[in-house]
């Protein structure tokens, strides 16, 4: 009982103590093919290039950057904060637009993520404002 009693406790502070998140936003894959994004507060791309990052091969070298969004699923990207956070991290940007930017899977695995990067091999770059994910409820339909 003595244990019991402080297992509940410790797991109360560990669940109270933890950073609120917000995951408002959502991205539902509407495509018939997976889906490799990642989510930016600019165009310039180079804050997302690490020197090291020299060799192509997406097992490891773009898992800090790039998420995999399986054919006709949805995912909730996390921001540590309050139910705001998002806002804050949108509005915090110059020209106050998120980016979510999608890549091909074989340019991936073959082309160096510095060249991806300084020669924008993107497959898409999606736009948004604040009031342009307000209007869609904060539910972003990526598709090819």
């Amino acid at each position: 009982m003595k244990y019991s009693i402080f297992y509940i406790l410790f797991i109360s502070v560990i669940f109270t103590s933890c950073d609120p998140i917000d995951k408002k936003l959502s991205l539902f894959n509407k495509s018939k093919s997976d889906i490799y994004y990642t989510i930016s507060g600019s165009d310039k791309f180079m804050d997302l290039y690490l020197d090291d990052f020299e060799t192509s091969n997406i097992q490891q070298n773009y898992l800090n950057y790039i998420e995999r969004l399986p054919s006709d699923s949805t995912t909730f990207p996390l921001r540590f904060g309050d139910n705001e956070a998002w806002e804050r991290y949108i509005n915090f940007r110059d020209d106050s637009l998120i980016r979510i930017v999608t890549f091909d899977l074989d340019s991936l695995k073959t082309i160096s993520w510095k060249k991806i990067i300084k020669e924008k091999k993107f497959k898409r770059i999606y736009k948004y404002s604040i009031s342009d994910l307000e209007k869609m409820n904060w539910k972003v339909e990526l598709s090819e």
